[in-house]
């Protein structure tokens, strides 16, 4: 079983991914790469495409060091990174159409040779919490001031998807109760 845990920055994905591990399944986490990501926070018109780039190879390679696994889980998928953050960093001129068009093609030619999820669980504890979560003192700018657009864009990319996909508002929910309904064997 493959499953994606998408959402906007600050939505708790890699907490719920830990859990996910513990119950067996592969993670595949994005490898952010610590200097490029530091450079693209003091200069994001100069380092915004390599970076992009290098999260969507790191998922692909992480991919590939799992494939046989029975059970992945991947914290964000390419197709996130293609259609809700290089069409927004586009948008608010971090990429040039040559840069989004390439970056496109890469994400699709990477997310193309593997095989898709079989589960989309989205999560999102909605705007006034991730607004909390999200902040200059733990991400670049570009990414706090179009938090907003994320989000619609997150919402226009879920109508895309033809997989099962389950909506998780985590705003009043703990993490040691997902764990707890997720590791909990139910008879009849």
């Amino acid at each position: 079983m493959i499953v994606w845990i998408s959402g906007p920055t600050g939505a708790g994905k890699s907490s719920l991914a830990r859990i996910f591990h513990e119950l067996g399944y592969v993670v595949v986490r994005e490898d952010l790469p610590k200097e490029r990501f530091r450079a693209f926070a003091s200069d994001p018109i100069t380092h915004c495409a390599a970076l992009q780039e290098e999260i969507m190879r790191s998922r692909f390679d992480g991919w590939r060091g799992v494939s046989s696994s029975p059970r992945i889980l991947f914290d964000r998928s390419i197709d996130e990174d293609a259609y809700v953050f290089c069409r927004m960093h586009h948008e608010r001129g971090l990429l040039d159409d040559h840069q989004y068009t390439s970056l496109q093609n890469i994400a699709y030619a990477l997310q193309n040779a593997m095989p898709g999820p079989d589960l989309v669980l989205f999560v999102n504890p909605g705007r006034r919490i991730l607004a909390k979560r999200v902040t200059l003192a733990s991400h670049p700018e570009p990414i706090v001031e179009s938090l907003g657009r994320q989000v619609s864009l997150y919402a226009e990319w879920l109508r895309t998807r033809r997989e099962d996909v389950l909506g998780l508002d985590n705003s009043r929910c703990s993490l040691q109760a997902v764990a707890r309904l997720l590791s909990e064997r139910v008879q009849c």
